[in-house]
């Protein structure tokens, strides 16, 4: 539920050495994929609907790479085709494994581009999920068996947003990765994506500069309203407008987040036994500002600054 804050890079003059180190990753194999990918579209994409070369798609924005995808798919190639061998069954279509060879995630770069973002991980001040904020994104080291060496090790996936499985010329783009936690990846997102159109991706999407989550997305803690069949009582609630309440149901976002409503009954009390008639009385009693008591006892500046899993929960809770 938040942006990947890329405008950092800018403000220090970083954005370009950041793209720079990415492409560095891809140099030494560089021209044979830019030469396959050239003679794959020779064959698929007859009508130059997607001029861009490997490089400029290493480092696209996502704006580009959401049109680039809208483009792909208008091509026509399925993911399944009948077998030869079986024509009742459906196997991988072998011109998109062709693709998958020339940007080749799994098997060719994930080690490296998860080493790259780990190494500009405090810059870009990646720390939790981007998509929940209820797991921590970080990385550990291990000391290796063979050598002694001391190897990173990465408590993380890398998600692509924009999905390689049905688009894989953007399997390597930066501007696709999200760091995300193994719940959102690997067992609700996958290869799928939220019930919402291509334009709309750019909205919801952490990596897009356009993306408005604390606009449109509110957590609550609200009051269940009594009927036939249900009890009263109070319960964690998203509230947000289209497309961020397919977002929100496409993560299963109220169910994962109702787990913590003791946190979220907590923080309610807490707001309600510390109102600003209260703080000011603290801060004269103690000769403290204002703001520092307000900090000592709700932590919401720690909790953006440092990046820390429910930060928004929080602040939400505490201020709407």
């Amino acid at each position: 539920m938040k942006r990947i804050k890329y405008e950092l890079l800018k403000a220090t003059g970083d954005d370009k050495k950041f793209e720079g180190e990415y492409k560095d990753i891809f140099r030494p194999t560089l021209a044979v994929m830019e030469a396959n990918w050239t003679t794959w579209k020779a064959i698929h994409d007859k009508k130059g609907t997607i001029p861009e070369t490997v490089e400029t798609l290493l480092t696209a924005d996502f704006h580009t790479l959401v049109d680039v995808y809208k483009r792909f798919l208008a091509l026509g190639i399925p993911e399944k085709v009948p077998s030869r061998m079986t024509p009742v069954a459906m196997v991988k279509n072998p011109d998109l494994q062709d693709l998958e060879k020339i940007f080749n995630y799994t098997k060719g770069f994930d080690g490296e581009i998860a080493d790259f973002i780990v190494k500009w991980s405090e810059k870009l001040e990646i720390r939790s999920c981007y998509y929940c904020e209820m797991a921590y994104v970080n990385s550990y080291s291990v000391l290796e068996k063979k050598g002694g060496s001391v190897a990173k090790k990465r408590q993380f996936d890398l998600d692509h947003f924009l999905p390689k499985a049905k688009c894989p010329c953007v399997g390597l783009s930066l501007y696709n990765f999200v760091p995300s936690c193994q719940v959102c990846n690997s067992r609700i997102k996958s290869k799928n994506m939220p019930n919402v159109t291509c334009d709309e991706y750019e909205q919801i999407s952490p990596t897009s500069g356009t993306a408005k989550f604390d606009e449109n997305i509110t957590v609550r803690l609200v009051m269940r309203p009594t009927g036939k069949y249900l009890l009263a009582g109070r319960y964690v609630y998203l509230r947000a407008r289209r497309p961020y309440r397919q977002y929100v149901d496409f993560f299963k976002l109220n169910e994962r987040y109702s787990f913590h409503k003791p946190e979220a009954e907590r923080l309610k009390s807490l707001k309600a036994r510390y109102p600003k008639s209260n703080i000011k009385k603290i801060a004269k009693l103690l000769g403290y500002r204002e703001k520092e008591v307000e900090e000592d006892i709700f932590n919401m500046s720690y909790l953006r600054e440092k990046g820390r899993c429910f930060e928004k929960f929080t602040r939400d809770l505490l201020t709407k």
